[in-house]
Protein backbone atom coordinates (compact mmCIF):
# COMPACT_ATOMS: atom_id res chain seq x y z
CA UNK A 1 0.00 0.00 0.00
CA UNK A 2 2.41 2.85 1.27
CA UNK A 3 5.36 0.66 -0.28
CA UNK A 4 5.11 2.46 -3.86
CA UNK A 5 6.23 5.78 -4.51
CA UNK A 6 2.47 7.16 -6.06
CA UNK A 7 1.13 6.27 -2.29
CA UNK A 8 3.68 8.45 -0.55
CA UNK A 9 2.57 11.32 -2.82
CA UNK A 10 -0.83 10.63 -2.30
CA UNK A 11 -0.01 11.21 1.45
CA UNK A 12 2.06 13.81 1.07
CA UNK A 13 -1.32 15.66 -0.96
CA UNK A 14 -3.38 14.47 1.74
CA UNK A 15 -1.46 16.07 4.35
CA UNK A 16 -0.56 19.44 2.69
CA UNK A 17 -4.43 19.53 2.33
CA UNK A 18 -4.76 19.01 6.06
CA UNK A 19 -2.24 22.10 6.93
CA UNK A 20 -4.19 23.84 4.14
CA UNK A 21 -7.17 23.90 6.49
CA UNK A 22 -4.98 25.65 9.50
CA UNK A 23 -2.80 27.69 7.39
CA UNK A 24 -3.93 30.95 6.96
CA UNK A 25 -4.78 31.85 3.34
CA UNK A 26 -4.53 35.90 3.96
CA UNK A 27 -4.16 37.99 6.25
CA UNK A 28 -6.26 41.24 6.71
CA UNK A 29 -5.14 44.38 9.07
CA UNK A 30 -4.79 47.89 9.65
CA UNK A 31 -2.69 50.18 11.19
CA UNK A 32 -4.05 49.72 15.04
CA UNK A 33 -2.99 46.25 14.53
CA UNK A 34 -6.72 44.61 14.10
CA UNK A 35 -6.42 41.62 12.35
CA UNK A 36 -8.87 39.19 10.86
CA UNK A 37 -7.08 35.55 9.05
CA UNK A 38 -8.91 33.38 6.95
CA UNK A 39 -8.33 29.43 6.68
CA UNK A 40 -9.41 26.22 5.35
CA UNK A 41 -11.56 25.99 7.83
CA UNK A 42 -12.68 29.89 8.35
CA UNK A 43 -13.51 29.53 5.21
CA UNK A 44 -17.15 27.80 5.43
CA UNK A 45 -18.47 30.66 7.76
CA UNK A 46 -17.04 33.12 6.15
CA UNK A 47 -19.04 32.62 2.61
CA UNK A 48 -16.37 30.80 1.09
CA UNK A 49 -18.00 27.43 1.62
CA UNK A 50 -17.12 26.12 -2.12
CA UNK A 51 -13.47 26.52 -1.41
CA UNK A 52 -13.77 24.57 1.88
CA UNK A 53 -15.69 21.80 0.34
CA UNK A 54 -13.14 21.40 -2.53
CA UNK A 55 -10.05 21.72 -0.05
CA UNK A 56 -12.16 18.83 1.99
CA UNK A 57 -12.50 16.72 -1.46
CA UNK A 58 -8.36 17.38 -1.84
CA UNK A 59 -7.91 16.04 1.36
CA UNK A 60 -10.20 12.84 1.17
CA UNK A 61 -10.01 11.57 -2.58
CA UNK A 62 -5.84 10.63 -2.28
CA UNK A 63 -6.63 8.94 1.04
CA UNK A 64 -8.95 6.96 -0.87
CA UNK A 65 -6.91 6.51 -3.80
CA UNK A 66 -4.27 4.78 -1.45
CA UNK A 67 -5.95 2.13 -0.63
CA UNK A 68 -7.15 1.64 -4.82
CA UNK A 69 -3.74 -0.23 -5.22
CA UNK A 70 -5.59 -3.22 -6.40
CA UNK A 71 -7.20 -1.18 -9.33
CA UNK A 72 -5.38 1.58 -11.25
CA UNK A 73 -7.14 2.40 -13.35
CA UNK A 74 -10.01 3.76 -10.48
CA UNK A 75 -6.82 4.92 -8.66
CA UNK A 76 -5.88 6.86 -11.73
CA UNK A 77 -9.42 8.56 -11.80
CA UNK A 78 -9.93 9.28 -8.27
CA UNK A 79 -6.59 10.85 -8.26
CA UNK A 80 -7.20 12.85 -11.46
CA UNK A 81 -10.50 14.15 -9.43
CA UNK A 82 -8.40 15.33 -6.55
CA UNK A 83 -6.38 17.17 -8.45
CA UNK A 84 -9.44 19.09 -10.57
CA UNK A 85 -10.57 19.94 -7.02
CA UNK A 86 -7.26 21.06 -6.00
CA UNK A 87 -6.97 23.33 -9.10
CA UNK A 88 -10.73 24.33 -8.47
CA UNK A 89 -10.09 24.88 -4.54
CA UNK A 90 -6.95 27.49 -5.56
CA UNK A 91 -9.31 29.25 -8.34
CA UNK A 92 -11.97 30.00 -5.84
CA UNK A 93 -9.85 31.05 -2.84
CA UNK A 94 -7.92 33.50 -5.60
CA UNK A 95 -10.99 34.94 -6.52
CA UNK A 96 -13.39 35.17 -3.24
CA UNK A 97 -10.14 36.57 -1.57
CA UNK A 98 -9.24 39.21 -4.52
CA UNK A 99 -12.65 39.96 -5.37
CA UNK A 100 -15.12 39.48 -2.43
CA UNK A 101 -13.16 40.06 0.78
CA UNK A 102 -15.92 38.48 3.97
CA UNK A 103 -17.91 40.63 5.75
CA UNK A 104 -16.13 40.08 8.76
CA UNK A 105 -12.91 41.33 7.11
CA UNK A 106 -13.98 44.43 5.81
CA UNK A 107 -12.43 47.65 5.74
CA UNK A 108 -8.72 45.74 6.84
CA UNK A 109 -6.11 45.76 4.53
CA UNK A 110 -4.92 42.60 3.00
CA UNK A 111 -1.45 41.16 4.05
CA UNK A 112 -0.08 38.08 2.06
CA UNK A 113 2.83 37.51 4.47
CA UNK A 114 2.93 34.74 6.32
CA UNK A 115 -0.21 33.37 4.90
CA UNK A 116 1.23 30.15 3.25
CA UNK A 117 -2.40 28.66 2.62
CA UNK A 118 -2.03 29.76 -0.67
CA UNK A 119 1.50 28.57 -1.03
CA UNK A 120 0.24 24.83 -0.12
CA UNK A 121 -2.37 24.41 -2.68
CA UNK A 122 0.42 24.18 -5.65
CA UNK A 123 2.41 21.97 -3.38
CA UNK A 124 -0.58 19.55 -3.13
CA UNK A 125 -1.36 19.72 -6.78
CA UNK A 126 2.27 18.80 -7.48
CA UNK A 127 2.39 16.05 -5.57
CA UNK A 128 -0.98 14.82 -6.83
CA UNK A 129 0.74 14.98 -10.58
CA UNK A 130 3.69 13.05 -9.20
CA UNK A 131 1.19 10.39 -7.93
CA UNK A 132 -0.45 10.13 -11.20
CA UNK A 133 2.73 10.18 -13.41
CA UNK A 134 3.73 6.75 -10.80
CA UNK A 135 0.24 5.10 -11.29
CA UNK A 136 1.10 5.34 -14.81
CA UNK A 137 4.32 4.36 -15.08
CA UNK A 138 2.94 1.03 -12.65
CA UNK A 139 -0.17 0.15 -15.39
CA UNK A 140 2.71 0.50 -17.89
CA UNK A 141 4.84 -1.78 -16.17
CA UNK A 142 1.98 -4.07 -15.84
CA UNK A 143 0.99 -4.34 -19.35
CA UNK A 144 4.56 -4.61 -20.82
CA UNK A 145 4.58 -7.51 -18.21
CA UNK A 146 1.25 -9.19 -19.22
CA UNK A 147 2.69 -9.17 -23.33
CA UNK A 148 6.01 -11.15 -22.12
CA UNK A 149 3.66 -13.81 -20.77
Amino acid sequence: MIQRIQSLYLLVAAVLGVLQMFTPFVKFSNSDNSECSITGLASFSFGMWHAGILISLMIILPLISIFQFKNRTKQLKITNVALFSAIGATLSANIALLLVPPDICSGLNPNYSGSGGLVLMPLAMIALLLAIRGIRKDEELVRSADRIR
